[in-house]
């Protein structure tokens, strides 16, 4: 295990789809809001063109919501499939959420993602949520302690009717609050995590191999990221996230 951040929003020139159905266009994407959907018309295989409009060194590619089980990913500073990186699969936590994250090496201005198998969900058309590009990675200098959290949070309205039933009203897709502890040595910068997730949209990703689906795009919006002195040259930290959905 091994965490990181991605940090630093990069703006997309151009983003094109093969196809969109009518009020679902693929410059949906560019929202953060993952119920602004783009969706495809049919089922067929899709092709999803990122131009970021300039080249970029190692970027990072990551995509909140979809329900596409893989992707056939390629990249290049010059054409879009100058580097192939083959099929990656994307990952769907506990709340249903999928996505991916894809790390890219070297000079890269172009991406490419082609929609393989069929849609997870059983829907008649493949669709996609929030995408994001990332120019900064930062290795957190600790991984987060056992007992940190990832709790999910079910926007919603219930009403109790006189005859003792309950209503639920839907109002907004679930989302992750992660309160994530870490016990660091006195001088390490730990808290360099909650100034870049202040400053604007981040991804965390834990690293861990056997479970792609930990990882989120975050912000700190707290008051507070409690800090305790617990041995003479360590401190505990605790520093609460909210998933971007």
């Amino acid at each position: 295990m091994s965490a990181r951040l991605y940090s630093r929003t990069v703006a997309v020139s151009a983003v094109t789809a093969t196809s969109a159905e009518l009020g679902y266009p693929v410059t949906d994407l560019l929202t953060p809001q993952i119920r602004r959907q783009w969706r495809s018309v049919g089922t067929g295989a899709q092709t999803l063109d990122i131009d970021l409009g300039a080249v970029l060194i190692n970027p990072v590619f990551a995509l909140q919501g979809c329900n596409a089980g893989a992707f056939t990913v390629s990249h290049g500073s010059a054409a879009y499939t100058t580097v192939s990186l083959g099929v990656l699969s994307t990952a769907e936590d506990r709340h249903g959420t999928r996505r991916i994250s894809i790390a890219t090496s070297g000079s890269v201005r172009y991406l490419r993602l082609v929609t393989s198998g069929t849609p997870t969900d059983g829907a008649g058309y493949w669709w996609g949520g929030a995408l994001y590009v990332f120019a900064d990675t930062t290795l957190l200098p600790d991984n987060p302690l056992l007992g940190s959290e990832a709790n999910p949070l079910y926007p919603q309205t219930r009403v109790d009717l006189p005859n003792g039933q309950r209503l639920v009203f839907d109002r907004g897709a679930p989302r992750q609050q992660l309160n994530l502890r870490f016990r660091t040595p006195r001088s390490t910068d730990i808290d360099a995590l909650v100034r870049l997730a202040r400053r604007g949209p981040c991804w965390l990703d834990m690293g861990m191999p056997a479970n792609r689906e930990l990882q989120w795009p975050v912000q700190f919006d707290s008051d507070t990221a409690t800090r305790t002195f617990a041995q003479a040259a360590q401190d505990e930290s605790s520093i609460p996230l909210y998933e971007i959905a």
